[in-house]
């Protein structure tokens, strides 16, 4: 009962806790077989509606002592007769708790209770009984908002005993079943999109091989356009539900409201809307860097990948949410969780499927192939073509820091020139040439040997636009006083010369 996410998200737990918060306020609890609390919202204030609870729960005094009373009552649950299924105790504040006993190829592994409520009403001299032992219990720092009690009558607490084993059983049956046997090998990811020639790649692979044939959340993390987009594709391909949808929710897929287009909104009327987490039931859904960071956000997917069920935007029925996320980050998790960016629950429900992928800069031996991908993509017919062996040598060279954007983006200028098989060092940007030990002097050499003057000099004019568009970040009108032209003049400079849209880092697709 370690992990509670499992049992959270099973039909009959999670009708199960749909009831109890509905008739009585009360929060389904979990407890392991020593008797210590593990489900998730055990603890919270807004996990009960009893006004004396909520008060013990914001000190740590109070906690411990609800916590010793949790340990009490699975102790009765452990040592209870097999044929008692369920059990009914007092905590420390006299207030009713009831369990049922979960077990597991017929030994004990925890127990399903709730607790919190009163089995009669609560007279006055109780009130203020409770008052002093919640002060006694808490510190005298405990605040009460309230003096509400969830009083439930004879065939209630029945009906909710009822309940517990229902749920226990539905547990006890899943942690009997037989374990899923695992292939002998680990299957290899499909091939095509992901090139894992570099010794860095190819043990990321393996451990994503391994991840794909389990259905847990995974977090890759790396800098803007490394491929984490692609690894997710090829993760869902290689894993038991390649037949199901894949789906992506990237930043601005929706500007008004991204938690409605991906958990979807309470149906019913005309503003009804189906989300990603339901579009993609049975499949996969990737979360782009930048798009679920929002600490709300987060909230949110943390009680999905607790307890396996979410709640569409304005309703209070939860929804099981049967998808596998894969989840990009830019930044190394331990410092986006130092510096808050990313919650620490989330942290760690994601650190054993956490994988790092590497830039480009780290690929070496990949770089070849990633560049006749990459040129597939943008100019199909043209990617057979022999890429001369001077200009291939200054790509393998370059160490690529805006990876994938900046490759793709490089080729773009280049298929402005001409066919691949025409290339030469000159129609390289300069700071490729430059990594590559080239230069003004190699600039200088390329322009004599233009054929004529007006060629050397729209070559110069190109190589100074495209270098100046990259140094002001795409400002136009910064780069046309800097050059002194006018922008009009520019943005046709700029059309000739197919270097529309370079350095523009806002508008890229994060990966």
């Amino acid at each position: 009962m370690t992990d509670p996410r499992r049992y959270l998200g099973l039909h009959a737990v999670s009708m199960l806790r749909t009831i109890m918060h509905k008739w009585w306020g009360l929060e389904l609890g979990l407890a392991d077989n020593l008797g210590r609390p593990v489900s998730p919202e055990w603890g919270r204030r807004d996990s009960t509606s009893n006004d004396f609870c909520r008060g013990l729960l914001e000190e740590e005094g109070g906690r411990r002592a609800c916590r010793r009373s949790i340990r009490e009552l699975g102790r009765l649950a452990r040592r209870a007769h097999p044929a008692e299924a369920s059990l009914q105790h007092l905590c420390h504040l006299g207030f009713s708790m009831v369990a049922a006993p979960v077990l597991a190829s017929g030994r004990y592994a925890g127990c399903v209770f709730c607790c919190g409520f009163s089995g009669r009403e609560v007279s006055r001299t109780r009130i203020l009984r409770l008052r002093e032992a919640v002060k006694a219990a808490g510190g005298k720092q405990v605040r009460l908002v309230g003096e509400r009690v969830p009083v439930l009558n004879r065939d209630e607490v029945s009906r909710m005993k009822d309940l517990l084993v229902a749920g226990a059983q539905e547990i006890s049956n899943y942690r009997s079943r037989p374990p899923q046997p695992l292939p002998e090998q680990i299957p290899p990811l499909p091939a095509g999109e992901v090139v894992a020639r570099s010794p860095a790649m190819a043990n990321l692979m393996k451990r994503l091989a391994a991840l794909a044939r389990i259905s847990e959340p995974v977090l890759l993390w790396g800098p803007d356009g490394c491929g984490k987009r692609v690894l997710a594709r090829a993760l869902h391909r290689a894993g038991p539900s390649a037949q199901a949808s894949y789906l992506e929710f990237s930043p601005g897929q929706d500007i008004h409201s991204p938690e409605v287009a991906f958990f979807g909104r309470q149906r019913g009327g005309s503003l009804g809307q189906l989300g990603l987490l339901e579009q993609a039931r049975g499949g996969t859904l990737y979360l782009a860097s930048g798009s679920w960071l929002e600490g709300g956000f987060q909230v949110r997917l943390v009680r999905l990948l607790r307890e396996g069920t979410f709640l569409p935007v304005g309703s209070s029925r939860p929804v099981a949410g049967d998808v596998r996320l894969v989840l990009g980050l830019e930044q190394e998790p331990a410092r986006a969780r130092e510096s808050g960016l990313l919650r620490e629950e989330l942290a760690d429900i994601l650190a054993a499927q956490t994988l790092r992928v590497p830039a480009f800069a780290e690929r070496a031996e990949d770089i070849e192939q990633l560049l006749q991908l990459a040129l597939h993509q943008l100019a199909p017919r043209l990617a057979g073509q022999t890429i001369p062996v001077r200009v291939l040598s200054l790509l393998r060279r370059y160490g690529w820091p805006g990876n994938g954007h900046e490759m793709q983006a490089e080729l773009r200028s280049l298929l402005a020139t001409g066919e691949p098989s025409a290339w030469r060092p000159g129609d390289l940007s300069l700071r490729i040439r430059r990594a590559g030990g080239l230069g003004s002097q190699e600039l200088a050499e390329s322009l004599q040997q233009q054929g004529n003057l007006k060629q050397a000099v729209e070559m110069l004019e190109r190589e100074m636009i495209q270098e100046g568009m990259l140094r002001t970040g795409g400002n136009k009108s910064l780069l046309a006083r800097q050059l002194g032209i006018s922008r009009s003049n520019l943005l046709l400079k700029l059309a000739r010369y197919g270097l529309e849209g370079k350095a523009k880092p806002t508008r890229r697709r994060p990966a």
